[in-house]
């Protein structure tokens, strides 16, 4: 059962839901305010490797607004 991610069309917030099945994706809704106006969002994965100098370093690409998202506890 794979996770994905939403955005609420209705309040903007940004969660992961677990999908049973393709069908059960029309019946998310948001975690916040309840509203089922919400859209899946593309998932970004990191890749590991080594990078040139000055291309980003450790820097993690996301979807999510203000770093690496909720369940990081980094507090970005």
């Amino acid at each position: 059962m794979p996770i994905f991610d939403f955005r609420c069309s209705e309040c903007d917030h940004v969660f992961d839901e677990l999908v049973k099945s393709a069908d059960s994706i029309d019946a998310v809704q948001c975690s916040k305010c309840g509203s089922k106006k919400v859209e899946r969002l593309v998932s970004v994965f990191a890749a590991s490797g080594s990078r040139p100098e000055g291309s980003g370093g450790g820097q993690r690409s996301t979807t999510r607004r203000g770093g690496c998202g909720p369940s990081c506890g980094c507090g970005a």
